[in-house]
């Protein structure tokens, strides 16, 4: 990386001697498609660079993506951290280069809030730039007053909270970064947010070290500890890393849980945590910029947080560690396995089972016993009572075991025989008020394919992705659930054929032609959806027909698109 950072700066000193004396050159050309200047602070092999460019695509996707062309920059950033002058030159050779054919917009990735803040206008004078930072605080704002400043800070204590959520005995947690100028700010965060939790646990902040007294450190941890992994840039001796592959080697180093904060180490041997996506923030980046390109901004420079961290639990690593289930959050995202309801309520069961066990052989000894009749049947209704308690707690127990059976183990979404019930329901309901509800079977396009050319895990870490798009999309009171195989089945209630259709199209859009990645394997996969409304069906069962033969029309049709039943032609 030091190489590149260097060819950069030699690059840079040659163009600015080529600069005329006139001043800058005129910018020229009117384009068909908007150009996307992208800046990165580091070599173009970092795996996080791939997740912000995926997130960037999977935002621009919403329109045609032949209206758009990427123009990509990598600064080289461990050089310009310690030489100031690398910064200005740099920034003088992007005003030559782009001074002809000027992009429309320019996008920071995270770790160059410093060189846009202090460069910015000088080298892209009246061009808008979007900032993804990671910092709390906002930008001052350049010269023509067209810098946007999106801001996703990381939460450190969510993922301290969950350390401590699986291990309550746990006193301190150590934390891991490298010696860049980034990681040395965040250094000087956490020592802030450790006053706030001095009383519960210490931190420990392994920072400015040499590789080997890092994993040297962390091997040698009490086991009443945990480590989080933020990254790892760079060592003391000035020796750079990828943070991916460093976590691995601390996984394997530790005696005790590592947890992390960014979603790619999630499969790397850590437990979890509250888990930040560089992908989706890379898309709300996007979306971002495409209200600036298409005019809808107000030209005054905001300061906006989004939320683009999650919980996240690789369960090898939580049975690696015998943490207990019950502990996981409710919304996280699981890898590697998924957590039966034996695994959670398996404590319950025995209890309840003993009980049980306990009051049968109480009734038999009271029955064989038992003195005189009056005093049996006294005896036996205690007995009674008690079983009448027990049975009481069972269906209870029952009644939460249940619910956790109705969800489906791969996707975490409804299974088909709850959405079925909730259909009853609302069709009852529908007879009873005239109030209209909709279905939308929506099915994975060709993914016989994907189980075919990658294997079947794989075709289920895609279906769960793809139900976890679904989840952002659908609101609080709709029924998504797994139909069958690669098909999903949502439950729109008060909602009439038209609202369902455009909501259908929406869902369509935002997982068509989304890039999925698992390990090696790029996916992008389409979708089909078939629209039905209650006030088309007679039963139940004619309704669900009316909705699987809409569908049914959308793959003969093409696939990748919308049908509603009204428009499918009689046979």
């Amino acid at each position: 990386m030091k190489n590149v950072a260097i060819s950069l700066l030699c690059l840079s000193l040659f163009a600015l001697s080529a600069l005329p004396a006139a001043g800058d050159p005129p910018a020229v050309e009117v384009r068909d498609r908007k150009e996307i200047l992208v800046l990165f602070p580091f070599a173009p092999d970092y795996p996080a660079w791939t997740l912000f460019m995926t997130g960037l695509n999977q935002g621009f996707g919403y329109e045609k993506a032949a209206s758009y062309r990427f123009i990509y920059e990598f600064l080289g950033a461990n050089l310009a951290g310690q030489d100031p002058a690398f910064l200005e030159t740099t920034a003088r050779y992007f005003r030559y280069k782009y001074g002809v054919r000027r992009p429309d917009i320019v996008v920071a990735s995270t770790m160059l809030e410093s060189f846009i803040s202090d460069y910015g206008d000088l080298a892209f004078p009246g061009l808008p730039i979007v900032v993804a930072s990671t910092e709390a605080t906002p930008l001052k704002p350049t010269e023509n007053g067209l810098l946007h400043t999106l801001s996703g800070p990381y939460d450190f204590l969510k993922t301290v909270k969950l350390a401590l959520d699986f291990r309550p005995d746990t006193k301190r947690v150590y934390f891991v970064l490298g010696s860049s100028p980034y990681e040395a700010a965040a250094a000087m965060e956490l020592r802030r947010l450790s006053r706030s939790v001095a009383d519960r646990v210490a931190f420990v902040i392994l920072q400015g070290l040499s590789h080997d007294e890092l994993l040297d450190r962390i091997a040698n941890a009490p086991g009443d500890s945990a480590v989080v992994f933020c990254w790892f840039f760079s060592d003391a001796n000035g020796d750079e890393y990828k943070p991916s592959e460093v976590v691995r080697e601390v996984v394997a180093a530790s005696p005790v849980p590592v947890y992390g904060i960014e979603r790619q180490y999630l499969g790397s041997g850590i437990v979890g945590g509250y888990l930040w996506s560089m992908a989706t923030y890379g898309k709300n980046v996007a979306i971002n910029a495409l209200g600036i390109l298409d005019g809808l901004d107000s030209g005054v420079p905001k300061f906006s947080t989004i939320e683009a961290s999650a919980y996240g639990i690789d369960w090898n690593a939580l049975r690696r560690w015998k943490m207990n289930p019950a502990s996981v959050p409710g919304n996280a995202t699981i890898v590697n396995g998924s957590h039966g309801f034996l695994e959670i309520y398996g404590v319950y069961v025995l209890i309840f089972s003993l009980l049980v066990a306990v009051l049968a052989v109480m009734a038999v000894i009271l029955g064989i016993f038992a003195i005189g009749k009056r005093q049996a049947e006294r005896e036996l209704d205690v007995v009674s009572l008690r079983l009448s308690l027990a049975l009481k707690e069972g269906a209870e127990l029952n009644r939460r075991l249940d619910s956790r059976a109705l969800r489906d183990p791969h996707t975490g979404l409804f299974i088909r025989k709850h959405v079925d019930e909730r259909i009853d329901d609302e069709f009852t309901r529908y007879e009873k008020t005239g109030a209209q509800f909709s279905l939308i079977q929506v099915d994975v396009d060709s993914f016989g394919t994907v189980n075919d050319r990658f294997g079947k895990e794989t075709g289920n870490i895609l279906l769960s992705r793809i139900a976890g798009e679904l989840i952002k999309l659908v609101r609080l009171y709709d029924v998504l659930a797994r139909w069958s195989g690669e098909e999903f089945m949502i439950l729109l209630p008060d909602t009439d054929e038209d609202t369902a259709v455009a909501f259908a199209e929406r869902i369509r859009k935002a997982v068509s032609g989304a890039v999925y990645f698992e390990q090696e394997h790029k996916l992008v996969v389409t979708i089909s959806c078939g629209v039905a409304s209650s006030a088309d069906a007679q039963s139940v069962a004619e309704l669900i027909r009316n909705v699987g033969a809409a569908l049914d029309a959308a793959q003969r049709n093409g696939k990748n698109r919308v049908v509603r039943y009204t428009s499918v032609p009689s046979t």
